[in-house]
Order: structure tokens, then sequence, then C-alpha cells
């Protein structure tokens, strides 16, 4: 029932399956900080927050929240650390955890931060127990935070595995993974985390495991290897997403998606972020809500041009919320 004074104005409009909302209609906010790269991302139910990266020679501490349900940004508190980009993060409960990361061209850190999104807070909590390193791949699963991989200099791939656990507030190590990489990705689904592709010192890489916690299982291959992927987590209820990334020569604007109950991978319809043509992205970010995948900032033309593009592929979105008779 509509209350009075007010009209239904509910307007969805469809794009069809396996479509970027690129432009027209289906068109959404762009990112309402900095043009940047190697930003952290994270997502708390229908929120994506976005923040930190590299713009220019700037390495930025903004904090945003991106409201799926109504497409706007806000800004929220500023990262009191060091501005810095390539830092791992992952989530538990209603936590975002922001590890590591680069604060100069060859500076690595080991602080990590807690950030409550109830109270739009942040804290220091135990430092990372490795060597300090960027361009992880980050997770939760279990309740536990997981920070895998990494560089420590810009070219020497890393194979630990580091457990959070935030009850205690102390990391401990993990299984290793079988193959050192980083600027890979990561995504869970059913609890159960997928790492793979990157870099493992000059050579980018195709392959995929799962993670259970305790066991790395070999999975079928990417299609095509990939380095410089985004951060944040793509897993959807039975799929998780690969999109962009480098070759060894060549930016890419493809997304794959990887189902995890057949172990196979398809080819989907390549990134479009602003013009209605296939755009290249690397160095991004992207989070799935609601069966939704969103994706974004990083770079799009070679040379590391940062950008404040924001997209959303498939399904539906609200273009006008109800709204007072006039």
């Amino acid at each position: 029932m509509i209350p009075s004074g007010f009209r239904q104005n509910l307007q969805r409009q469809d794009s069809p399956e396996n479509t970027w909302s690129s432009t027209g209609a289906l068109q959404i906010a762009t990112y309402s900080g900095s043009a940047v790269l190697e930003a952290a991302c994270a997502k708390i139910g229908t929120d994506i927050y976005v923040g930190l990266g590299i713009g220019g020679a700037v390495y930025r501490q903004d904090w945003y929240k991106y409201n799926t349900l109504n497409d706007t940004w806000t800004a929220m508190t500023t990262f009191p650390g060091a501005g810095r980009g390539a830092a791992g993060s992952f989530t538990i409960a209603k936590n975002i955890y922001i590890c590591g990361g680069r604060t100069a061209a060859s500076t690595r850190v080991t602080d990590c931060w807690q950030y409550n999104t109830t109270s739009d807070t942040w804290k220091q909590v135990a430092t990372f127990s490795g060597s300090a390193r960027s361009e992880v791949s980050a997770f939760s699963i279990n309740d536990m935070g997981y920070v895998v991989g990494g560089t420590t200099d810009g070219s020497t791939a890393q194979l630990g595995v580091y457990k959070y656990n935030p009850l205690t507030d102390a990391w401990s190590q993990g299984p290793s993974m079988s193959q050192a990489r980083f600027q890979g990705t990561s995504f869970v689904v059913n609890n159960v985390a997928y790492v793979g592709c990157g870099q493992a010192t000059g050579v980018v890489l195709s392959d995929l495991s799962s993670f259970d916690g305790t066991t790395w299982t070999a999975k079928t291959s990417m299609p095509s290897a990939r380095e410089n992927l985004g951060q944040g987590d793509s897993g959807m209820q039975q799929t998780g997403y690969v999109l962009g990334g480098y070759t060894a020569t060549t930016a890419q604007s493809t997304l794959f998606e990887y189902n995890t109950i057949t172990n196979t991978w398809a080819t989907m319809s390549s990134y479009d972020s602003y013009d209605g043509t296939p755009n290249v992205i690397y160095d991004h970010v992207m989070a799935s809500v609601e069966g939704k995948l969103y994706a974004g900032v990083g770079a799009y033309a070679a040379g590391e041009t940062a950008t404040k593009h924001w997209a959303v592929w498939g399904k539906t979105k609200v273009i006008d919320p109800i709204q007072p008779n006039v």
C-alpha cells in the first residue's frame, strides 16, 4: 500500500543477463573519491567499501561507502594509518580489516587496521606476523581472516599463508600454497576460498586452487593467464569471477566466470564502464552483492592511467525511487 501523498514510481529497468550497465538509464554513479589504482575493497551486506589506493604519486587515505540499493557514495572516516595502495582486505562479521600494502614505491608495511562499519571508526590491531608485503590475496572463511602470497620487493612472489583470529587478535601461519604468487585474485563461495592467477617472479599464472582453511586443492586453470587483478570478493552462490588484468604484455577487459560445482570456466561479456564498448581494466576492485557484480576504479589504459569508473554487471537497477507527488 502506497502512503497518502506519495506515488508509486519504482521504475525498474532490466539489462539483459551478461551485460554491463555502462551507458544510458542503467549507468550507475562513479566513484566519489580520487581516481586511484590498487585500492582496497570489501562488502558488508548490500554496501561496498572502497578506498585508499594510489592516485598519481599520492598514496590515499580516503574511505567511501557505496550503497547498492540507492546508488550513492558516502565519504566515511578517513583511514588513520599511512596512505597506501595494494593492501589486503577482508571482512569478519561487520568489521573490515586492512593489512599491509605499500606506502611508497618501494616501502611495504605490516600494520593492520580494523574498520567498524556500525560506528564508522578505525582501530589498529595486531601487526601482520609475516614480512612486509603488498599485492596479496586476502579473504575470510570460518570467521578467520587470511592473507596469502604477495611480494616483499615488487618482483619476488611469496608462498606464505597467514591466519588472523579476531577473538585473540593474533596471527598464525597456515598451510602454504603450492604456487607462490602476487597480483592474483581470490573469491569465496560457500565458505571455501578460491585463489589463483597473478605473477610468480616474472611468469604470469592461470592456475586456481581452493582452500577450506586446512587443505589446498588444485582446480581447473583459467582460460587465460592474468596478473594485476582486482581486490575484493566476487563470489556468488556457486560462481566466482575474474575480470580484466594484464597478460604478459597487454591490458584486458574479459570477464571469466568459474562454476564451483562443475569446476569449469565460461567467458562472459567484456568490461564496459562508460561508453558502450569494451574497456580494459586492471589494478581495480570488484565485489558481488545480491547476484550483481560491481567493478571499477583501477587503471583503464596503458601506462596505469587511474580511473573513477564504476559499473555493475547484469540484473536490475532501480532508476527512480518513490518520490512525493508534486
